[in-house]
């Protein structure tokens, strides 16, 4: 899916919200995540250098967005962004 500029703006701003420690993506950080996503549709995530010893930040992100079920907005650096358009109910 292609982000649009609109959304790539509002994640350059976008302060993180989310911070992956030492123990890198948990099952209750996840639902921290698809809870937020369903509160703001936009999530910014920093991610810690001690939890990179495995994974790149761009691998993390990629499996987040899988997972939340949601799209990768950006990467730069430690901090990705994620964003999932709110369901009408």
């Amino acid at each position: 899916m292609r982000v649009s500029a609109k959304l790539f703006r509002r994640s350059g701003i976008a302060k993180p919200t989310v911070w992956i420690g030492k123990d890198g993506v948990t099952q209750p950080m996840l639902d921290q995540i698809k809870a937020q996503l369903k509160a703001n549709e936009l999530v910014k995530a920093k991610v810690q250098r001690a939890s990179l010893s495995s994974e790149s930040v761009k691998e993390m992100a990629e499996r987040v967005a899988k997972r939340t079920s949601s799209t990768l907005v950006d990467t730069r650096g430690r901090t990705f962004t994620l964003y999932k358009k709110a369901s009408k109910s």
